[in-house]
Parts: structure tokens; sequence; C-alpha cells
């Protein structure tokens, strides 16, 4: 499982670590403020590693087609 995958969910079998974080966020009544403070560095993360996914992927079809 890729590090995007992690943050964001597999399938069904996987909610994914970021959805949890926002679950538990509802769960204690979390304000606002720190919400969206939590929700601009998870997007950060999430852009991170799919970049991160997006670039191993492509390297991997270059070396298996050599």
């Amino acid at each position: 499982m890729s590090i995007y995958e992690i943050l964001t969910g597999k399938g069904t079998h996987y909610a994914g670590l970021l959805p949890m974080v926002f679950a538990y966020l509802d769960q204690i009544g979390c304000d606002t403020h720190t919400r969206d403070k939590i929700r601009q560095y998870a997007k950060l993360l999430e852009r991170r590693a799919k970049v991160s996914w997006m670039i191993s992927s492509v390297l991997c079809d270059t070396q298996a087609s050599m």
C-alpha cells in the first residue's frame, strides 16, 4: 500500500488515516479554527503523497521498459 493510500484509504477495506482523523475531530467537537488548520495540513500531506505516488509509478514504468 502506498503512502497516499494509507492517508486517503483503499477501497472498502481501509478508510484511510485522514478520514479517521476528521471523524475523531467530529466526535470530540473540535472548533472550526483548529479543524481548518488541520484540514490545510492534511491537504498538504495528501498532495505530497499523491505526487510521490505518481513519480514512483512513472519511474517503475520507465524501468520496466528498459
